[in-house]
């Protein structure tokens, strides 16, 4: 009896195999790959959610407008001066989109010209909204636009006109 219990089991197996999940490490044809053209322009933060004190590079940046233009993203650096006065400078990240990938995968690499941090993650744009999921470039990058409570960064911005 066991041992066609075991043979019933071993034929079924083969069917039951699930499928592969699509992640940001796997093509997605259906999903029109991103292009740095579709993130140009001004867009200010509307919101930002993740694990507070982890990393969340854009919490402090909700109301603020940021700018991409070519393959960078400009954006304000709220600073002191050595006199004691408040400054607003502009902190630049290289984006690179990796191809192939669903949700869009994404770079953004600190540049010389900028002290502060990179990230890794996931972007998706439908009309006027933007929305990245971001973490450290030493964790797994996220494979979609959930706030999970691993690091991430998931922020929603919106094209200003």
């Amino acid at each position: 009896m066991r041992a066609v219990a075991l043979v019933v089991i071993a034929a079924l197996l083969p069917a039951c195999k699930n499928p592969e999940p699509v992640t940001a490490n796997t093509p997605d044809v259906a999903a029109p790959a991103l292009e740095l053209k579709d993130l140009q322009g001004k867009w200010k933060v509307t919101s930002s959610s993740g694990d507070l004190g982890k990393g969340q590079a854009f919490r402090e940046m909700v109301g603020e407008v940021l700018v991409v233009a070519g393959d960078r993203l400009s954006v304000p650096d709220h600073a002191v001066s050595a006199s004691g006065a408040p400054v607003t400078l502009q902190m630049t990240k290289k984006i690179t989109l990796l191809p192939g990938t669903s949700p869009q995968a994404l770079n953004l690499d600190q540049t010389p010209d900028a002290q502060g941090w990179s990230r890794v993650g996931v972007v998706a744009v439908a009309g006027d909204v933007m929305t990245l999921s971001v973490i450290f470039p030493q964790l797994p990058r996220p494979t979609d636009l959930t706030p999970v409570a691993d690091g991430r960064e998931v922020v929603t911005l919106e094209r200003v006109k």
